[in-house]
């Protein structure tokens, strides 16, 4: 979970926040490794008074390439983040 205080850039009737953070090792690896992957959080608020979210972005990227991972790489980052892991049950 990424937890951020930030700014937000604010023009005449929108606001921008961009927040990123690097993701924890999927389970099934050490937790003392960084998982070398970097979420990107967009965050488009606009509404006037009300003041409501209207759009979000979200990018993985890897720290060694700087490349955005495709639709099937961060899928399977999430597969193995989210599901148990099969080598813990050895």
């Amino acid at each position: 979970m990424m937890d951020r205080k930030g700014k937000l850039s604010s023009r005449l009737r929108a606001a921008e926040g961009w927040f990123s953070e690097e993701l924890p090792c999927p389970g099934c690896c050490s937790g003392d490794v960084g998982s070398g992957i970097v979420a990107d959080v967009k965050l488009g608020i606009g509404g006037g008074a009300d003041m409501k979210v209207e759009k979000v972005s979200v990018g993985l990227m890897r720290i060694v390439e700087w490349r955005y991972l495709s639709i099937e790489d961060g899928l399977r980052y999430l597969q193995h983040f989210l599901l148990p892991s099969e080598c813990n049950q050895n």
